[in-house]
């Protein structure tokens, strides 16, 4: 039995705004299912040597989608 299609593999060769919108519906449920229980304090935690925070991550993508929206 085949395993149903995203709507971002659904939109293959849709408008180009309608691909872009699939694509980033998919990359947020995949950051979504990432992060999913981890506390407030564990996403403010520095464990890398560029001091970049999971809550830092999410607010960088955030803005940066929102950046190109307002566009």
């Amino acid at each position: 039995m085949s395993t149903p299609l995203w709507p971002e593999e659904l939109v293959s060769a849709g408008a180009e705004r309608e691909v872009l919108e699939a694509f980033l519906d998919c990359q947020r449920r995949q950051i979504k299912a990432k992060i999913a229980g981890v506390s407030e304090d564990a996403a403010r935690r520095r464990i890398v040597p560029s001091m970049t925070t999971l809550a830092g991550l999410i607010k960088h993508l955030t803005t940066v989608e929102r950046n190109w929206f307002q566009r």
